[in-house]
């Protein structure tokens, strides 16, 4: 009675330990189907367990049989949230290889009782099967471990043995050593990176994780001090699986000139993992100087093709969405805002022209120009843009920061802004052209303080 006690003890502490890597396995050594379902939808040929030279598999051939095959071997379900990092692995071996008769199939709405026909199936992607073809056998072939991560809720797994008809040529396909197994899982692993996209007021936090096959949490802690105080979820979250990934979240509402402190934090149901702390510092109120370089009353081709121009001195395209200008005169605001709307860029060292509501086609024919060839963009803008004598113009960025100004306009006249700060009057000419500095305007290389308004750029 001992011995019989201690060999049930032994036993059950080995399919314990068994299950929590291996969530099934099948090798038909009993002489039977074991865990397997079988279905025969067709065809006097069925799946059946062989014995040769003491090995057991299972087999299904569809040669010296009539009518169609269409035989399914189905294994147990597999509830895929219960898992993680899932793989697939078994051996085949086939013989008298005339023509795809076997396909590997999974299902997440077979009920696992009625045909299986009537459930959706596809290929599960990645597996191998022995590539022996012609008359005689090939040797057992592994499958490689066929990853079943993607999957989730219940699942079955099945081998789909089919023959259209009797004319079809019939291949024998041999199945064994089925196994799905599961990664064991740890406290997840993780890293601070440096902050990137860091403006004024916003940044984006960077991290890497191991969630080391749990579902694992990953947020980011972030504050002025190094108790945080502040929490944002990282748009990868939860994160699964036995690698390495690239986690991220972006924080806005920052001051600007500001330190802050952030750290990546993992969780998982085997532990909490936290990174270390790294700093950044928001810049300045624009990092991307933008301003005035021309303002035209010129009417090339009638009023609408009158123009505003703007420069941008960074090496940064900029999303000019929510910018506006306003229209002055006499020292007072003279009533009217033009907002650029979604879409609307400035390219890297280069223009935009915002027009007084002519179309882009037009603007060009006008002008004798293609923006196409230019580093320029064009906006329509609207009719309200008008110069006239006295009217001038400010530049302000979405969050209501002045960006430069202009002088006032003579009516039928433009003005230039050469160097910053110094801007030239003059009568339209040759000189004058839409998308592209002037002769004359010299960019600065480094952008500096002037007008008493606060713009820095530390590019050079």
């Amino acid at each position: 009675m001992k011995k019989i006690t201690i060999i049930l003890f032994i036993t059950l502490f080995t399919t314990s330990l068994l299950t929590a890597d291996v969530i099934m396995s099948e090798d038909f050594a009993d002489g039977t189907f074991g865990i397997c379902d079988t279905v025969d939808n067709g065809g006097s040929e069925d799946w059946e367990v062989v014995e040769y030279s003491g090995n057991y598999y299972a087999q299904c051939s569809g040669y010296g049989g009539t009518g169609v095959c269409d035989d399914w071997m189905i294994l147990p379900s597999v509830n895929f949230d219960n898992y993680e990092n899932e793989t697939f692995t078994f051996i085949s071996k086939n013989g008298y290889n005339y023509n795809d008769a076997l396909e590997v199939v999974i299902s997440t709405d077979y009920d696992g009782i009625s045909n299986p026909s009537t459930a959706y199936w596809t290929v599960i992607p990645g597996y191998t099967l022995c590539s022996h073809s012609g008359s005689g056998y090939g040797d057992w072939t592994e499958s490689g471990a066929v990853d079943l991560s993607g999957y989730t809720g219940t699942g079955y797994i099945a081998y789909h043995y089919y023959k259209i008809g009797d004319d079809d040529p019939t291949t024998t396909w041999q199945i064994d050593d089925i196994q799905v197994s599961a990664g064991s899982a740890s406290a997840p692993t993780a890293n601070t990176s440096a902050a990137t996209s860091i403006t004024h007021e916003s940044a984006t936090l960077n991290g890497n994780v191991n969630a080391n096959n749990a579902s694992t949490i990953v947020t980011f802690e972030w504050g002025l001090t190094t108790s945080y105080g502040n929490v944002a979820t990282a748009d990868q979250s939860p994160v699964t699986g036995s690698s390495s990934t690239s986690v991220s979240a972006e924080i806005t509402g920052l001051s600007s000139s500001t330190t802050y402190h952030y750290r990546v934090k993992a969780e998982n149901s085997e532990g909490t993992t936290y990174g270390d702390d790294v700093t950044f510092t928001t810049g300045e109120p624009f990092d991307n100087f933008l301003y005035f370089s021309e303002v035209s009353d010129d009417d090339a081709g009638g009023y609408q093709t009158a123009f505003i121009e703007i420069y941008n001195n960074s090496a940064d395209v900029v999303d000019l969405e929510g910018f506006y200008i306003e229209r002055w005169e006499d020292g007072s605001y003279d009533d009217y805002t033009y907002t650029l709307g979604a879409g609307v860029e400035i390219p890297a060292y280069g223009l935009l022209v915002v027009a007084r509501g002519a179309d882009e086609a037009t603007f060009e024919t006008a002008w004798g120009i293609d923006f196409t060839s230019l580093n320029a963009n064009f906006d329509a803008g609207n009719n309200n843009l008008y110069q006239t004598t006295g009217r001038s113009y400010k530049f302000f960025h979405s969050t209501s920061i002045e960006l430069d100004s202009t002088p006032a306009v003579s009516s039928g006249n433009r003005v230039i802004q050469e160097t910053i700060g110094t801007w030239s009057d003059e009568e339209p000419s040759s000189n004058a052209t839409p998308g592209q500095l002037d002769a004359g305007q010299n960019p600065p290389g480094r952008v500096i303080i002037f007008h008493c308004k606060l713009f820095y750029d530390e590019r050079q």
